[in-house]
């Protein structure tokens, strides 16, 4: 059912993408207030890319914007990159980096896959 102002949805939607990245700023923010070591570090930074490309990769499926599709891919194709930069250095550094997005950013990321679209910006409204 087109909307009367596409312009309007397209700003919502957009929203819903920022919302989707704001999930993985609150996942990182879950640390402690001492200082990271490099492991502690690079295991956060693995989390928010594996994070940032899955809810990349949901916002190109669910949408229905081109914008934000394009927007999505970009996100996740941008951090797959990061994170492929990241393993090379821990590599080289003996770190070993997480596989999988942890209990609280896969949490997350089911509750944005599991809510239509149009719910999520319902609650933008």
């Amino acid at each position: 059912m087109p909307t009367a102002n596409p312009i309007k949805r397209t700003n919502r939607i957009a929203i819903v993408v920022v919302v989707l990245v704001l999930a993985v700023v609150v996942v990182l923010a879950k640390t402690s207030r001492q200082p990271l070591s490099d492991p502690q570090f690079a295991a956060k930074a693995a989390q928010g890319s594996l994070a940032e490309v899955e809810l990349g990769r949901l916002a190109a499926q669910k949408s229905q914007s081109e914008t934000v599709r394009a927007f999505g891919e970009r996100m996740a194709t941008d951090h797959t990159k990061s994170k492929a930069n990241l393993e090379k250095i821990a590599a080289q550094q003996n770190i070993t980096l997480p596989e999988d997005l942890d209990k609280d950013a896969q949490k997350n990321y089911e509750s944005f896959r599991n809510c239509p679209v149009r719910t999520l910006i319902g609650l933008m409204s």
